[in-house]
């Protein structure tokens, strides 16, 4: 029998172009948040701290009642060594959430020259996320991928809520 996706997804005023939410009802409750942080010649420190406080009040949100997907392209770097500015706001949220992230570090991002690639591509998960999904895989490059990203992925075990059992536990 084919269950139906209980899906909400929030381009509200709240949050800025740069991050949709989708929830999903389930057992736990998912939300996915959906982040694009604009490159470095395109956009100021001050425009990514925005953006990064809209995820720390996303997370605030949702991080006691949901297993949190935080993905996208940060455009920054938990792997480079040193670190620059961006790279060390990325690794802050990281750490001040306890993000987790078991990606194993091969670039998902290639400049069109070939001379440099960058982890910039990631998908962060708290720990009820991480305990319901598979490790994170970075697909690497393929030569049907016109994109200088590659893609990275993560298997979700989704339980649905039961809503006929849901509706009789009501008093």
């Amino acid at each position: 029998m084919k269950k139906k996706w209980d899906l909400k997804t929030d381009f509200s005023d709240d949050v800025s172009d740069r991050i949709v939410v989708m929830q999903i009802a389930a057992n736990p409750d998912i939300c996915i948040i959906s982040v694009y942080l604009s490159c470095r010649g395109n956009n100021t420190k001050d425009n990514i701290c925005e953006v990064i406080l809209e995820i720390e009040e996303l997370l605030e949100k949702y991080s006691d009642t949901h297993a949190l997907f935080i993905c996208g392209d940060f455009n920054s770097s938990l792997s480079r060594h040193p670190p620059n500015d961006r790279d060390q706001i990325l690794r802050d949220l990281v750490r001040k959430h306890n993000l987790h992230t078991d990606q194993d570090r091969e670039p998902t991002f290639f400049h069109a020259s070939g001379e440099q690639s960058a982890e910039i591509d990631y998908i962060l998960k708290n720990t009820p996320a991480r305990e319901i999904s598979s490790p994170v895989v970075t697909v690497g490059q393929h030569h049907s991928n016109v994109s200088d990203h590659t893609p990275v992925s993560t298997e979700i075990m989704i339980t649905f809520h039961d809503k006929i059992s849901d509706l009789m536990a009501c008093p």
